[in-house]
């Protein structure tokens, strides 16, 4: 049988708030890389666009 969406999102939320808050764990995230967002010359990678930065894991 097939668990319920609520079951699901339950689940889910209950995983994400055991996960921990250290600086090791969280912080300062781009929120929104794709190839559109960032340089590449030769070895180096320049993020662009820090607009949807957010705090997150």
């Amino acid at each position: 049988m097939y668990p319920t969406r609520l079951s699901v999102i339950g689940s889910q939320t209950h995983a994400f708030k055991s996960l921990p808050i250290t600086k090791n764990h969280f912080g300062l995230i781009h929120g929104d890389l794709h190839h559109h967002n960032f340089l590449r010359k030769e070895v180096e990678l320049t993020l662009l666009d820090f607009g949807d930065s957010e705090y997150h894991w």
